[in-house]
């Protein structure tokens, strides 16, 4: 999370599927963020057993504050890392995705 509390970076494990959104909702209480992938060109599956690190940035419209981040696939909470997490200069690249907010 950024300084000003507004912006996350999310880094997850993932299969080879391009990322296609990410749905994001915010609560008093939470901020609940999911996480999609697509399919590849031509409808086929990667391998299932090789994955890679990805970063996704988002925006929030109000600083995070006290809330808790949700993974919305697992409904588990997740650790927030305040003011000193950054992607390494040789770790992934943060992608922006299309953002759903609900």
């Amino acid at each position: 999370m950024t300084r000003d509390g507004r912006t996350l970076r999310i880094v997850l494990f993932s299969s080879l599927l391009p990322l296609e959104k990410v749905v994001v909702r915010e609560r008093a209480r939470s901020v609940t963020v999911t996480v999609f992938q697509g399919r590849l060109p031509g409808g086929s599956l990667p391998p299932g057993d090789i994955a890679v690190i990805r970063c996704v940035k988002l925006r929030l419209r109000s600083a995070l504050g006290e809330r808790r981040v949700v993974d919305g696939r697992t409904g588990r909470e997740r650790r927030v890392e305040r003011d000193r997490y950054t992607v390494p200069a040789d770790g992934p690249r943060c992608q922006r995705l299309r953002t759903v907010r609900r």
